[in-house]
């Protein structure tokens, strides 16, 4: 089974991103030191403390809401300091076609995601669109924690499709599944919105 692993890289961008949408006070209520402890009996990880904290301060859908916006604002600090070893932010990358560049950066991004064990991915093509699955499986958290996650994870793609785009906008959107926090699909038009 798939485990949220503590990887301080993925830590370090998930905390920038929240930074740039949550106010000091804000965190400071999220990162209480009596959250409970995962059914294993062990403390569970920073990232799935804070979902939990999310979940109960906010509830689930503007948990949700707030944490798409956290990863759209993770990615920037995402490719500034791993662009380069996820050969997203090179010149090679920068100078293919659009649709080419969205498709392979796409497929570089996930990767990325799965080394730092953030979830498990599939992509699947046909014709301009694209459907990314995302499942949470394994979080020690609740579906809604599962769900919130899985948001974040959500708007790093938005915000990696606006950024590989050259700032056109694709038509993106978040479908949740039979089992709700467990898995989503991510899909969007490999076509921009004129």
């Amino acid at each position: 089974m798939h485990k949220l692993s503590n990887s301080p890289d993925l830590l370090e961008v998930f905390i920038k991103g929240m930074n740039e949408v949550f106010l000091a006070e804000q965190l400071s209520v999220l990162v209480p030191s009596n959250l409970p402890e995962a059914h294993s009996g062990k403390t569970i990880n920073p990232i799935e403390n804070l979902l939990i904290a999310a979940e109960r301060q906010f509830g689930i859908i503007s948990a949700s809401g707030l944490f798409f916006r956290c990863g759209g604002a993770a990615f920037k600090h995402l490719v500034r300091k791993y662009g380069k070893a996820a050969e997203i932010d090179s010149l090679e990358f920068r100078l293919q076609p659009q649709q080419k560049r969205l498709r392979n950066g796409v497929v570089k991004l996930i990767q990325l995601l799965e080394t730092w064990q953030a979830g498990k991915f599939s992509i699947k093509r046909s014709d301009d669109l694209v459907e990314i699955t995302a499942s949470a499986s394994g979080l020690n958290v609740s579906n809604a924690g599962g769900q919130i996650w899985l948001h974040f994870i959500a708007g790093l793609f938005q915000e990696y499709l606006y950024w590989a785009g050259s700032g056109k906008q694709y038509p993106f959107q978040i479908i949740a599944q039979d089992q709700p926090g467990k898995e989503i699909i991510i899909q969007f038009r490999n076509v921009p919105v004129d």
